[in-house]
């Protein structure tokens, strides 16, 4: 991964928003690694407030154990909050005002 994106119909450097809350698409390796750039970066101080899960739709987060992801051992684990399937509901109840996607660069399989 080389410099985290945003696309908004052309892709372009990541710049730093004055305020707001972050929520990672992806819960994987990848992302944690995105999540660990935005706190060392521009993006310093914006709570990443969620993952997506964007491998798995039926992690909906409704039931059982709910899954938390570590991207710093300085910082309190994240949560999935659900499944790609379930983007809108997800950017709502978190309060998201932004939305980064984790892309690994390896084709898919």
């Amino acid at each position: 991964m080389n410099k985290p994106l945003e696309s908004t119909g052309d892709i372009r450097p990541l710049s730093r928003p004055a305020t707001g809350r972050v929520l990672v698409v992806g819960a994987g390796r990848d992302s944690r690694r995105l999540a660990r750039t935005l706190g060392n970066g521009p993006w310093t101080g914006l709570p990443i407030v969620g993952f997506v899960d964007a491998a798995h739709p039926r992690h909906s987060g409704s039931s059982g154990r709910r899954r938390q992801l570590a991207f710093h051992p300085r910082t309190n684990p994240v949560p999935v909050l659900g499944g790609i399937d379930r983007l809108g509901e997800l950017v709502d109840r978190s309060k998201a005002t932004h939305i980064v996607v984790a892309l690994s660069g390896r084709p898919a399989s």
